[in-house]
């Protein structure tokens, strides 16, 4: 047959359907579109967040690896400190034994000496066997205050070393 009024007006009427699905399928494209773009905002914001914590965490472990190695550092200085302090006291406990030994001849001498005399051993041989032994107790206090301190400072440390270990644990976990 021939084409006529009724086909002109079905075709009218289906292109203006096809335009019209046309155009809400556009209109979903472009919601869709600001959704994902939406998305996509949202994730990168998420990432640039999660990298400033990251970045926080690594700066707070640097910095208390640093205060390690500080403490590390003082601990070192110390146990030099009480090196020094202990060689000194061997020396010291060397220089009373030596002075111990020369009291006793001193005396043996002044009891020989003495035989027919009454006084007795020199009183200033006593004396400075006496500030001998006052000096070597008060190197003893000061050995013991620095052991003191520096179990402290070891105690630190391992207090800063075990909170190292679970900030690590509890990044990596």
């Amino acid at each position: 047959g021939m084409w006529n009024a009724t086909d002109e007006a079905a075709q009218t009427e289906a292109l203006r359907t096809i335009a019209l699905l046309g155009e809400r399928q556009g209109n979903h494209s472009d919601g869709r579109v600001l959704e994902l773009e939406g998305q996509v905002r949202a994730e990168c914001a998420s990432r640039q967040e999660l990298e400033t914590q990251v970045a926080h965490e690594r700066s707070r472990k640097e910095a208390a690896q640093q205060q390690v190695l500080c403490l590390e550092y003082e601990l070192d200085g110390k146990e030099a400190a009480l090196q020094v302090a202990e060689r000194t006291l061997e020396r010291r406990d060397a220089d009373l034994q030596q002075a111990q030994l020369r009291l006793r001849a001193l005396q043996e001498s002044n009891a020989a000496m003495a035989t027919g005399y009454s006084g007795g051993p020199g009183l200033g041989a006593e004396d400075l066997f006496a500030a001998l032994r006052a000096q070597l107790h008060e190197r003893d206090r000061q050995l013991e205050l620095k052991d003191q301190h520096i179990a402290r400072l070891l105690n630190v440390l391992r207090q800063h070393r075990s909170i190292f270990v679970e900030d690590d644990a509890a990044t990596l976990g």
